[in-house]
């Protein structure tokens, strides 16, 4: 199987997996929905950067789009909230993310100081 057709598979099954639609991944990875639905078609090849955006916008590793076994990339606990947090912000306003890293920074100072 060539690479594009293993990545159009890789990002479709991720995505209806998560249970997001076009339209909200190709938002997330600020991308047009017909774009994000040429590339799950393997109609158009991905740049890095792309491959990149969606794997964020999804939470993914970009290796997990093209696995063969279709498992995902074993991830270390801190790269997990990395991703979790990409993810959210992906989606979020500017505003939800300058409230977010004010909530971040006064949590990690509570937690330096040992509460």
């Amino acid at each position: 199987m060539r690479l594009r057709q293993r990545l159009a598979e890789g990002i479709k099954r991720l995505r209806t997996r998560s249970r997001v639609s076009q339209m909200e991944l190709a938002e997330r990875a600020r991308m047009s929905r017909p774009f994000l639905g040429s590339l799950e078609r393997g109609e158009r090849a991905a740049t890095v950067d792309t491959i990149d955006k969606i794997a964020r916008a999804l939470g993914v590793d970009p290796s997990d789009l093209v696995r063969k076994d279709g498992r995902r990339a074993p991830v270390a606990p801190a790269d997990a909230l990395g991703q979790k947090i990409a993810f959210l912000a992906g989606a979020a306003s500017p505003g939800s993310i300058a409230a977010f890293e004010r909530i971040a920074v006064a949590f990690f100072k509570g937690g330096a100081k040992g509460g």
